[in-house]
């Protein structure tokens, strides 16, 4: 409750200094799939960002590939869209909550602090807030399934399975055939059911909401450039009712 407090009596005008997150933000490596061997190489992309809900991104490319041109260019077009927000978000919280409890920790009377006792930290309003990320991208050769979809995609399932299955199908297994029609982008164009196991009419409605908002596969480039061909890929999905 008092932290709350002290949260709460903060004033507007603290938030007037800019704030530099001091490290470099290592974020995971980000994979597309495309038609060349690449030989592993991994394109490392700087990216310096300013704001914190819809930041303004400048990209630098570390490491360019001496003959992959347009490797290259995917690869600052990638850094560029990235969605930094939500990790800007965290970090944002994060560094003005520690300097919120570093406050209180060296307060003997926390319950007695007012907006007074702050007015001699930095901290950043969210549009001069500055950070800057490192992104590792890979092109590895041919559409590959991502490995991360059936987790993905069963957690988004778990959400549905009180409107699928009934309280007598306890244990119960059902296996669904799609034929999924996958855009370069690596998402569900189109979904046709091929076989359901069951007579459970509600496991096909269900599923293809997760589908269709899951991507399937990674993007596929082809000669660095995002494709606009279609695959077809038989998806098999099984469900266990709890």
């Amino acid at each position: 409750m008092q932290k709350l407090c002290v949260i709460l009596a903060l004033s507007a005008s603290l938030f007037t200094n800019n704030a530099l997150a001091k490290d470099t933000i290592k974020l995971n490596k980000y994979i597309e799939t495309t038609n060349i061997d690449t030989h592993n190489y991994i394109w490392y992309v700087t990216a310096h960002t300013t704001g914190v809900d819809d930041p303004d991104v400048q990209v630098e490319l570390d490491n360019p590939h001496p003959t992959l041109i347009a490797y290259n260019k995917r690869a600052l077009q990638i850094a560029q869209n990235k969605s930094y927000s939500p990790k800007l978000r965290y970090i944002y919280d994060d560094l003005i909550e520690a300097q919120i409890d570093e406050i209180i920790q060296n307060s003997t009377l926390p319950s007695e602090l007012t907006s007074d006792d702050f007015k001699n930290i930095s901290l950043p309003t969210e549009k001069s807030f500055k950070a800057t990320f490192t992104l590792p991208i890979q092109f590895k050769q041919g559409r590959q399934i991502r490995p991360d979809f059936n987790r993905r995609f069963a957690r988004k399932a778990r959400l549905y399975m009180n409107k699928i299955c009934y309280a007598s199908d306890k244990g119960v297994s059902i296996n669904l055939t799609y034929k999924v029609t996958v855009s370069g982008d690596g998402r569900a164009k189109q979904i046709k059911l091929l076989r359901n196991s069951s007579d459970n009419v509600m496991a096909p409605k269900y599923t293809h909401r997760p589908l269709r908002q899951i991507p399937i596969m990674y993007p596929y480039t082809e000669n660095g450039v995002l494709s606009k061909k279609n695959i077809s890929y038989i998806l098999p999905i099984r469900l266990t009712c709890p």
